[in-house]
């Protein structure tokens, strides 16, 4: 997903397990994670941003964040 309405329905979503970023997405308030979910980059410029002042992402219980296999931070 590439738009913040679909990431934080998901994110609510107890059942939704993975959640797939595709390309950038701005969030205007903090993402939080409910436990056992993966928050996981699928393109190489997959990427979460948060105004200044927004906390960003919670994480709870047995969460995972991960990019694409390859990619290199600053890349």
């Amino acid at each position: 997903m590439s738009n913040t309405e679909q990431l934080n329905a998901a994110t609510k979503d107890s059942c939704t397990r993975e959640i797939e970023i595709q390309g950038q997405a701005t969030s205007t308030s903090t993402i939080a994670l409910q436990p056992g979910q993966r928050l996981v980059g699928t393109t190489g410029d997959a990427a979460l941003i948060f105004p200044q002042g927004i906390d960003g992402v919670f994480v709870s219980t047995d969460n995972t964040i991960s990019r694409p296999a390859g990619h290199r931070s600053g890349s």
